[in-house]
């Protein structure tokens, strides 16, 4: 049986504060949807396996962004038991329409999508919402539309296009290098611009008719993909095998490329990633980090009179570990004359400097 993430105390959180926290972006007016995987190679019942995808194993999660990549809303896929409302049109319908819902997008708003999620139903259901959409369609799902199939549709000249209407929707047949299907609630099927293709024929390239409603999709459809690009590029590294790990240093990178965005929004200044990153390390280790302690920073040198008294130095056994052993601290005067051996397990009782037993001999204490 498949865990839910939704009673999971360590991951639901996560997800509450990633989408508290993406409500910035909501201004953009064009969002794309998709599935995002998060790389995780270890047993759990939730990982999924996609193939020909880039991170085949992993956690897979819905995900809304803005066009320009950055994340908007998320929702982890755990099966029967996603946090997605069954709105009665199949899987990828519903995670559209949930996804719209939860993170409240206004009246107006463009949204894009591929085959997996598209259907008509979901065309009206959106456009009761007043929200657009477009995505390309499966062949499968035109059974019943008396549009041109897709054999014949790959046999005509790349830009023809067969267009069907119905009320507000729009359904296009394009043959660009494969015939090509896509419905929307929105554009139109015309073609009024070109656009660059490599012609084997010609041997160079020509301009192709192509429909508005690909130009806006090609325009929008990207911005999941961005953000799995902008996180991929500089993704935490661990070694933790704690299931849920994967999921809190993937949220932290994209929390990461949304401060980016936002700032670059508000500066109106662009500026690469990795010099934000940096920036953004230095501070949070300024703010809330530590400079590292070391083991011997309580060791401090005696005066002089104590080091050469000649009363009271006893060789002891150094502090003892977890474990109860004698814990391996490294000898003063080896240190000093950088010799490879170094570590011992006594220490000098009264001035509390770890030293062999042949330096503490030789009365070499500490130079």
């Amino acid at each position: 049986m498949l865990i839910p993430f939704v009673f999971t105390l360590q991951v639901r959180p996560i997800f509450n504060i990633l989408n508290h926290g993406s409500k910035f972006f909501m201004e953009s007016g064009k969002f794309s949807i998709d599935e995002i995987m998060i790389p995780y190679y270890g047993r759990h019942s939730t990982k999924q396996f996609i193939y020909g995808k880039p991170i085949r194993f992993g956690y897979k999660v819905w995900a809304l962004c803005a066009s320009d990549g950055s994340g908007v809303y998320f929702e982890p896929y755990c099966g029967a038991d996603t946090n997605i409302s069954d709105a009665g049109l199949g899987q990828g319908p519903n995670v559209v329409l949930d996804l719209c819902e939860k993170a409240n997008l206004p009246p107006g708003s463009e949204t894009y999508f591929d085959n997996l999620f598209t259907s008509f139903p979901l065309l009206d259901q959106l456009s009761e919402k007043q929200i657009a959409g477009t995505g390309t369609v499966r062949q499968n799902r035109l059974a019943k539309i008396p549009i041109i199939k897709k054999k014949e549709l790959e046999k005509k000249e790349r830009g023809d296009k067969e267009v069907l209407y119905s009320e507000d929707q729009v359904l296009v047949g394009w043959k660009d290098n494969k015939g090509v299907y896509m419905a929307t609630n929105k554009f139109t099927g015309e073609s009024h611009t070109t656009c660059s293709r490599y012609s084997r024929k010609d041997k160079k390239k020509i301009q192709v008719p192509i429909p508005e409603m690909f130009i806006n999709y090609n325009g929008g459809m990207g911005g999941v993909d961005l953000l799995d690009m902008m996180v991929a590029c500089y993704r935490v590294r661990y070694r933790i095998r704690k299931w849920w790990f994967p999921i809190y240093a993937w949220s932290l990178s994209v929390c990461a490329v949304n401060a980016w965005r936002l700032r670059m929004q508000v500066t109106g200044v662009k500026e690469p990633f990795l010099d934000f990153l940096r920036e953004l390390c230095v501070a949070m280790m300024a703010e809330h980090g530590s400079p590292p302690v070391r083991r011997n920073t309580h060791v401090t040198d005696p005066a002089d009179g104590a080091r050469f008294d000649g009363l009271n130095h006893w060789m002891v056994g150094t502090e003892l570990d977890a474990a109860g052993k004698n814990r391996r601290r490294n000898c003063r005067h080896c240190a000093l004359q950088k010799k490879p051996d170094m570590k011992t397990v006594y220490l000098c009782e009264k001035c509390k400097v770890p030293l062999h037993v042949h330096c503490f001999k030789g009365r070499i204490f500490y130079f």
